[in-house]
């Protein structure tokens, strides 16, 4: 059983988060990019925002989805990601969107 009150807990848990978001960043910075050079596109176009946010969460709900299919649910439910995993998405593309503002 884990020890949730255990510092080394929370620690590992900070580290995670961040993490995953420089993850996150790093993938909404390579789709801002290839939006630019495929579409002329800029860092701040609402479309470049908009286009990552979405593609993004669609990956989180499809894994979140194919997660469920590996645990051996015969029909997993489709439902929303957690409003934790659209908050690190929002987090991620607007880093990366601000990241792309001088460039």
């Amino acid at each position: 059983m884990m020890d949730f009150s255990n510092p080394l807990f929370a620690l590992g848990a900070l580290v995670l988060l961040g993490l995953g978001l420089v993850v996150l960043v790093i993938l909404a910075t390579i789709l801002r990019q290839v939006f630019a050079a495929n579409f002329g596109w800029g860092a701040w176009d609402w479309r470049t925002v908009l286009a990552s946010f979405v593609i993004l969460v669609g990956a989180i709900h499809f894994g979140n989805y194919a997660l469920s299919l590996l645990d051996g649910a015969e029909t997993p439910p489709a439902g929303f990601p957690p409003a934790f995993l659209i908050g690190a998405v929002a987090i991620g593309v607007g880093i990366a969107a601000i990241r792309g503002r001088g460039r």
